[in-house]
């Protein structure tokens, strides 16, 4: 992360940089737009994970529209890239299931 600097030596802690925004280190960032590079989109996947637009991480219908954008472009793959501390559990495997069925249907 770009919050945090290694000091881990002989089992020592991690330190904060102390020009990072402790709302950003909390909350995680806002989610990113696809990439594409080569032939593969990449879907980034930022901060903490809820079930709908929250504005200081992602949610599970931000990533199935990026996801769905993704598709569309016919890419030869998809990378879900994930940066996430973790968050709503409730409905993650009706998440990914629809991500799946969206793969299938797309060919």
């Amino acid at each position: 992360m770009k919050h945090f600097r290694s000091k881990a030596r002989n089992h020592e802690a991690l330190a904060i940089d102390r020009r990072a925004d402790l709302l950003d280190l909390l909350m995680g960032s806002a989610p990113k737009e696809n990439e594409t590079i080569g032939s593969a989109i990449v879907v980034h996947v930022c901060g903490p994970l809820e079930h709908r637009a929250c504005g200081y991480g992602d949610s599970y219908e931000q990533i199935r529209a990026r996801f769905t954008q993704a598709i569309e472009e016919a890419p030869e793959a998809i990378v879900l890239r994930i940066d996430s501390p973790g968050g709503v559990v409730a409905g993650l495997n009706e998440f990914v299931e629809s991500l799946i069925a969206a793969k299938e249907s797309a060919g």
